[in-house]
């Protein structure tokens, strides 16, 4: 299961890392470059990863009914913590605005990982 599971990602990492390697490390800031920032808005893998699916984050996010499930699910899975209730009540919003779910996880999905909070915590 272990050499399986590298065989599935050995190509992503090696994606990741000519992207975003940095000498060094990076110490207390983070300065992203063009290829960068499109690479995360615009990439067709990160998009691929996020296509909700019967087993991933945002298959299971779409087939919840309740808003309050999804943003906790939803935070718990990328920035390790509860919803605010700000946050939760925007969750709700935004899918009571929305008719396609599926979408509308994806998108949620994809802003926490872009997120600030997301890029420095982890």
């Amino acid at each position: 299961m272990e050499a399986a599971l590298s065989k599935a990602v050995d190509g992503h990492v090696k994606t990741f890392v000519t992207h975003f390697a940095v000498d060094g490390g990076q110490k207390t800031s983070f300065s992203a470059t063009a290829p960068q920032a499109l690479f995360l808005v615009n990439g067709p893998l990160l998009r691929k990863w996020l296509k909700p699916t019967k087993t991933n984050l945002t298959g299971r996010l779409a087939k919840l009914d309740d808003a309050t499930a999804i943003a906790e699910e939803l935070y718990m899975s990328i920035l390790n913590r509860p919803p605010t209730d700000s946050e939760q009540a925007e969750v709700a919003d935004y899918l009571q605005k929305v008719t396609n779910r599926n979408d509308a996880v994806t998108e949620f999905t994809w802003a926490l990982l872009l997120s600030a909070e997301f890029r420095f915590n982890h």
